[in-house]
């Protein structure tokens, strides 16, 4: 994907244990295939209530023109205001995509617990999203049904996006039905 769409893409995760030792950032970055100074932050992540300080957190990561892969532990919060510390709020991902940044966001997502029987599970995971698009934001998923990557721009990243998503199932061929709408 680093060759087609996205540019110059940073990993930012949002370590929430312990603060890890270098070979653990060592082998986090290796494990996905970036070099460790493309590890924009691997302080622990410890949100108080209100999560005033993820601005401080991110800043290494809002001040980069670069894409960013966020590596939260569980994904995006289901409401737009809370989140516990393993999730990361819509308001966080506003602040890494100010007005007019054509930066995108690739953010990982759990998948959902099973919704009832007759409920698809990647109409659930849709579901979960909706408080992305009520802040404004764009988005699609590539949804695998367990480990998902959500793309996430503002207004100004429309055209990066759709080119990811083009990207994603015309080189990559992804079957369309994991190419979740936004």
């Amino acid at each position: 994907m680093r060759a087609g769409a996205v540019r110059d893409l940073k990993v930012f995760p949002l370590f929430t244990g312990n603060q890890p030792p270098d070979a653990e950032v060592r082998a986090y970055a290796n494990f996905l295939g970036f070099a460790v100074q493309d590890v924009l932050n691997c302080e622990p992540f410890r949100p108080n209530a209100g999560r005033a300080e993820f601005k401080h957190y991110a800043a290494a990561a809002a001040h980069s023109q670069s894409d960013i892969f966020l590596d939260p532990d569980t994904g995006i919060a289901a409401s737009t205001q809370t989140g516990s510390r393993e999730h990361v709020t819509v308001h966080e991902l506003q602040h890494l995509l100010p007005t007019g940044s054509t930066r995108l966001l690739l953010v990982y997502q759990d998948s959902p617990d099973r919704g009832n029987e007759d409920e698809l599970l990647s109409e659930v995971f849709l579901r979960m999203l909706e408080p992305l698009s009520q802040a404004g934001l764009i988005f699609f998923a590539y949804y695998t049904g367990s480990a998902n990557i959500v793309f996430v721009a503002n207004s100004a990243g429309q055209s990066r996006l759709d080119a990811s998503r083009r990207y994603l199932r015309d080189v990559v061929y992804v079957p369309a039905d994991k190419l979740l709408p936004g």
